[in-house]
C-alpha cells in the first residue's frame, strides 16, 4: 500500500474512533495472524471464537511480530464516514474549497473500500479452489491424494451427505480422505449415536401413525409418517450418505407411495415401511436385494401391476420396468446397442408372472394385511427366448421370476454398466466417460453387485476431485433444505421433550416436507416411474442433465419461501431466537455474523461484491419515522436487529448461485 494511503488509513481510524480498537500482538496471539495476499498492510484475525476479523498494521514495516500494533477495520466505519462525507457535500457549494476537499476525501474512501474488500477476499480463502485444489484427473478412478483442504471436504460431504456434520468434517480435516470414505459408507464410528438416531426416527414416525377405527391399539401408517421419519434422519443421522442414497435409489426404483392409497388403510398400510426398508436397508451394501426384493414388493407390484400378471393374462407393467430402467436401461452406454427387444420384454413377462394379492392374518390385532404371493399354479413354465444376439445373455429356457433377475444382473453385459453409468453420474457429474463405466462395472460384477468397493472407489477417485466435478448440478429442493437445516447444527429432537416441543417438532418435519413439495420434489412420491424429470444425472434413455427441472419459476421462488419457513420454525421447536442457535452469544457485530453465516455455516466463500451487498444490507435499516424511506446506518446491532436480520440474512446466502450447485 502507497505511503499516502497508509497515512490516510491511520488518519481514517483515528478520525472514526477506531483508535480504540488499536490492540498489541502478543507473543499468544501472533500464530492467530496472517496477512493479506492482497496487500502486506493488511492482516486477518482468528479470534478466541473462531471469527475471522481484519485489520490494518498500524506500523509501516508491515511485519507480524510481537509487539507490533494492529486495527479491525470494519466495513461500518468506511459506510459511516462515507455517509458523513456525502452528507456534508449536500451542504456546501461545489465552488467552496472545502467541497473539493471532501470529494478527495470520497474518492480516496472508495479506493479504502475497494483495498479492504480484496482484503476480506484474501482472508477467507480457505473456500476458494486454489491451483493446489481440485487437481484430479476428471477420466480416472485412481485414489486421490489423501490430505484434503478444507474446500475439498466440503465438496464431498455437499455433493453426498448433505453437507454432513462437524465429526465428518474434522476426519476429513484431520485424519484424510481414505477415514472420511470408510466413515461415509461403512459407519462403524457413529454406531451408538446412529443407533439414538434411529430410535428418535421411529418415534416421529409414530406420531404420523393413525388408530384404526376396526381394530383398537392398531396404528396404521400413512405416507406422512414414512416422510417424517425420512426426514428426521436426513436433517440428524450420523450417516448422511446412507440416507442420501436411500433418496438416490427411492428415486431409481421409483415408486409413489401416495397414489398406492396403502395410507390409512388397515389392509395395505405395512407395505409402506416395507418398501421404504428395503431400498433403505441396502442403499449401501447390495443392489441385488434391492433388485430381487422389487419382484414381491407389495408397493412396488401394486404400482406396475406384477400382483396381476398370470400366465393366462400377462401384464408387462413390471417386466418392461424391470429391464428398461432397474437394471439395463434402454441402449448399452458403451456399445449404443440396445440392451433388449420387444421379444425379451414378452419373455421377461413370463418369466415374472405368478404373483397375485394375499392376506394374513397380523397378530395381535387379529386384523388382515395384504402380501404378495407366488403360486406356481399362475406362472409360465414356458421355453422362450431372451435377449437373442446379446453375447453371454442369450439364451431359450423357462425361468422362475429370482432365477431370472439374478440371471440378467449376473449374464447380461449391460446390467453392471447401466448402474455404474447412474452411480457416477449422480455421484460426480452426468457425463460419465466409457472407461469409468467399463473399469467400474467390473469391478461391480466382479462384488456381485455388492455396493461398499464400488461407492468408495468413486468417493475416493481423482474424477470427484476434479474441477470438473465442482457446481455441475442444480440441488434437487429436498438436498438443498436438507443441506440448509443440517447447517443450522440443531441437536436431535429427543423422545424426552415435552408435549408441546413434541408437536412443534413434528410440524417442523410435516411443514418441511411441504416446503420442498412446493419446490417440486416430494419424498417418496417422485411423479411417474421414471423418476424426476431432468434430475441431476443420467435420465430415462440415457439422457443427461443437470437439474434443470427443478428450475421452474415457481419452484424457484418457493425454495426461498422454504428458507424462511425453516427459519421461522426452528426457534419455535428449541424455544430459543435464532440468533443464539446460529451465533455466539455476545455477537452484535454484523461483520462476523456475515462471516460466521456464511463460511462456518453454509459453507461458501462470498466474493467482494455479494459482501458488499450482504454487508450493506445488515448495516443499514428503514427509518419509520421518515416518510420518504432513509436508511439509517448501524455499526452495531442489538440483539433484537441482528434476530430480525439474521433470518434474511441466511435466507440471501442460501438463495445465492454456489449454494444451490452440486
Amino acid at each position: 500500500m502507497p505511503w499516502r494511503t497508509l497515512i490516510f488509513v491511520s488518519i481514517f481510524l483515528a478520525f472514526s474512533g477506531a483508535s480504540a480498537l488499536s490492540k498489541k500482538i502478543t507473543s499468544a496471539n501472533v500464530s492467530q495472524f496472517r496477512n493479506s495476499a492482497a496487500n502486506k498492510n493488511w492482516v486477518c484475525f482468528n479470534d478466541p471464537i473462531g471469527v475471522r476479523r481484519v485489520g490494518v498494521l498500524t506500523s509501516y514495516r508491515s511485519r507480524i511480530r510481537s509487539g507490533e500494533s494492529w486495527s479491525e477495520f470494519s466495513a461500518a466505519q468506511t459506510t459511516q464516514k462515507n455517509a458523513s462525507v456525502r452528507s456534508a457535500l449536500k451542504k456546501i457549494k461545489s465552488s467552496n474549497k472545502k467541497y473539493r476537499e471532501l470529494r478527495t476525501q470520497l474518492k480516496s474512501l472508495e479506493t479504502l473500500k475497494r483495498t479492504r474488500e480484496a482484503a476480506v477476499f484474501n482472508c477467507f480463502s480457505d473456500k476458494i479452489p486454489s491451483t493446489s485444489e481440485f487437481t484430479g484427473q476428471p477420466d480416472s478412478l485412481e485414489p486421490y491424494r489423501d490430505n484434503l483442504t478444507v474446500a475439498e471436504v466440503d465438496h464431498l460431504l455437499s455433493k453426498v451427505a448433505y453437507g454432513g456434520n462437524a465429526e465428518l468434517r474434522r476426519i476429513g480435516y484431520k485424519e484424510g480422505l481414505l477415514p472420511l470414505v470408510d466413515a461415509l459408507v461403512d459407519g462403524s464410528r457413529f454406531t451408538a449415536n446412529a443407533n439414538e438416531i434411529e430410535s428418535n426416527a421411529q418415534f416421529y414416525e409414530k406420531r404420523e401413525l393413525n388408530d384404526s377405527d376396526k381394530f383398537p391399539g392398531l396404528k396404521i401408517w400413512t405416507v406422512q409418517a414414512a416422510v417424517n421419519g425420512a426426514l428426521y434422519r436426513m436433517l440428524f443421522s450420523p450417516l448422511p450418505f446412507k440416507e442420501w442414497m436411500t433418496q438416490f435409489w427411492a428415486a431409481h426404483f421409483a415408486v409413489n407411495i401416495d397414489r398406492l392409497d396403502f395410507g390409512f388403510n388397515t389392509y395395505t398400510h405395512l407395505g409402506i415401511p416395507a418398501h421404504v426398508a428395503l431400498l433403505r436397508n441396502n442403499a449401501l451394501t447390495d443392489f441385488r436385494a434391492m433388485a430381487v426384493g422389487m419382484i414381491d414388493d407389495s408397493a412396488m407390484c401394486t404400482w406396475l401391476n406384477n400382483d396381476d400378471n398370470r400366465v393366462d393374462a400377462p401384464n408387462q407393467n413390471f417386466a418392461r420396468e424391470f429391464m428398461e430402467l432397474f437394471t439395463l436401461g434402454a441402449v448399452d452406454p458403451i456399445t449404443q446397442v440396445p440392451n433388449y427387444g420387444e421379444d425379451s420384454v414378452a419373455a421377461a413377462t413370463a418369466f415374472f408372472s405368478g404373483f397375485y394379492e394375499d392376506s394374513r392374518v397380523t397378530e395381535p390385532f387379529k386384523n388382515y394385511s395384504r402380501i404378495v404371493t407366488f403360486d406356481p399354479e399362475l406362472h409360465s413354465t414356458a421355453t422362450v427366448s431372451v435377449f437373442s444376439g446379446i453375447p453371454n445373455a442369450s439364451t431359450t429356457r423357462a425361468f422362475a421370476p429370482a432365477e431370472f433377475a439374478n440371471y440378467v444382473l449376473d449374464n447380461h453385459p449391460g446390467s453392471a454398466r447401466y448402474i455404474a453409468e447412474k452411480l457416477f453420474a449422480q455421484m460426480v457429474r452426468p457425463d460419465v466417460p466409457a472407461s469409468i463405466v467399463g473399469e467400474l462395472s467390473q469391478a461391480l460384477k466382479k462384488d456381485g453387485f455388492k455396493l461398499p468397493a464400488v461407492l468408495k472407489r468413486i468417493l475416493k477417485s481423482n474424477a470427484m476431485f476434479s474441477k470438473e466435478a465442482l457446481s455441475v448440478c442444480v440441488r434437487s429442493p429436498v438436498e438443498e433444505m436438507t443441506e440448509l437445516v443440517r447447517a443450522l447444527t440443531l441437536t436431535p429432537f429427543k423422545t424426552d421433550l415435552n408435549k408441546e416441543q413434541q408437536e412443534a417438532a413434528s410440524w417442523m418435519l410435516t411443514n418441511l416436507s411441504y416446503k420442498m413439495s412446493d419446490a417440486g420434489q416430494t419424498i417418496f412420491q417422485p411423479p411417474s416411474v421414471f423418476g424426476w424429470k431432468d434430475a441431476c444425472g443420467v435420465n430415462r434413455g440415457g439422457r443427461t442433465a443437470r437439474g434443470e427441472g427443478w428450475l421452474t419459476d415457481q419452484a424457484i421462488l418457493n425454495r426461498d419461501r422454504g428458507c424462511v419457513a425453516i427459519m421461522n420454525t426452528v426457534p419455535n421447536v428449541l424455544e430459543t431466537n435464532l440468533k443464539d442457535q446460529l451465533l455466539p452469544k455476545t455477537l452484535l457485530d454484523w461483520e462476523q455474523a456475515i462471516d460466521i453465516v456464511s463460511r462456518e455455516r453454509l459453507r461458501i466463500r462470498l466474493s467482494p461484491q455479494q459482501r458488499g451487498i450482504l454487508e450493506k444490507f445488515m448495516s443499514t435499516e428503514w427509518d419509520d419515522n421518515n416518510l420518504e424511506g432513509s436508511r439509517v446506518i448501524l455499526s452495531k446491532a442489538s440483539p433484537e436487529y441482528m434476530t430480525k436480520k439474521l433470518q434474511r440474512l441466511v435466507c440471501l446466502i442460501n438463495g445465492l448461485t454456489s449454494t444451490q450447485m452440486r
